[in-house]
């Protein structure tokens, strides 16, 4: 998927693997706070509960 976009949309390296290392986080935070990872079932407070997290 990362270098979809890195070719497609002519994303540097860097660029996607910061993408990348922020979803990460995100799925970890998810996971540390017993919500789903499932990408259908991510809310809205979620994400902002994360942003005020970072």
């Amino acid at each position: 998927m990362c270098f979809v976009y890195r070719d497609e949309k002519n994303y540097s390296v860097n660029t996607v693997t910061s993408y990348e290392y922020d979803l990460q986080l995100f799925l970890t935070f998810l996971t540390d706070h017993g919500c789903s990872t499932c990408i259908n079932e991510i809310t809205k407070t979620q994400v902002r509960r994360f942003i005020q997290y970072l």
